[in-house]
């Protein structure tokens, strides 16, 4: 299986932290908020944010490529190679 999810990248330690009653949910930073009525949403965490799961983009796609490819299609690169390995 492949999984990117807020609560974090991959089946274990998603599974780990489901199991250990964490959330996905949080706060939306302000950058985000610009003409959106929520405050709260689950938003995938980047490496930086949450350097155990977080999302890290190169480690699916080398930086030339990742400025001409959407979030979303790194997102769904993460899923693919997690679900393989």
């Amino acid at each position: 299986m492949g999984l990117v999810s807020p609560l974090a990248i991959g089946v274990e330690a998603r599974w780990s932290r489901l199991l250990n009653g964490q959330s996905g949910i949080r706060r939306l930073p302000e950058t985000m908020m610009d003409g959106l009525a929520v405050k709260i949403a689950g938003v995938i965490p980047d490496h930086p944010e949450d350097p155990e799961a977080g999302f890290n983009a190169d480690s699916f796609a080398p930086v030339k490529d990742q400025r001409k490819i959407d979030r979303f299609m790194l997102l769904a690169l993460a899923a693919e190679e997690e679900a393989v390995t």
